[in-house]
């Protein structure tokens, strides 16, 4: 799986660097990490190239659990 960070990514796609196929299945890791902000360009992007989903993962840590 390719990574990179979220602004990079945002970054590389607003300026058409980007080497990554269309059509993806985007997953951000730590999402409660990312910003409404880029929540909104990373959702622009996805629809922009017919991307699959988006998947976010936010672990929720508590030492009762």
């Amino acid at each position: 799986i390719k990574s990179d960070t979220v602004a990079k990514f945002i970054i590389e796609e607003m300026q058409n660097k980007s080497d990554i196929q269309k059509e993806r299945l985007l997953i951000v890791d730590e999402a409660g990490m990312l910003g409404s902000l880029d929540f909104a360009k990373l959702q622009e992007i996805a629809k922009k190239n017919n991307d699959f989903r988006i998947i976010f993962f936010y672990a929720i840590l508590n030492k009762n659990i």
